[in-house]
């Protein structure tokens, strides 16, 4: 019908997970004008291993209950 748009899709995994870490290195960049903050390479690889723990955690629990056609 009239006003329908066709979606491409969901993103490629790789897409989102970039995204999430040029998130956390935004994140630590603002740290840097907060008072009483400071930017940290330990806390960014805390980002890192908190998006790769939430990925992995996705498709062991999540991705496999999809149904498939």
């Amino acid at each position: 019908g009239y006003g329908r748009v066709r979606s491409p899709g969901p993103a490629p995994h790789w897409v989102l997970l970039a995204a999430g870490f040029l998130y956390a290195i935004s994140d630590e960049f603002h740290q840097n004008f907060v008072p009483g903050r400071t930017a940290s390479l330990l806390d960014l690889a805390a980002d890192a291993a908190g998006l790769a723990a939430g990925y992995l955690g996705y498709l062991a629990l999540i991705r496999p209950g999809r149904s498939r056609r």
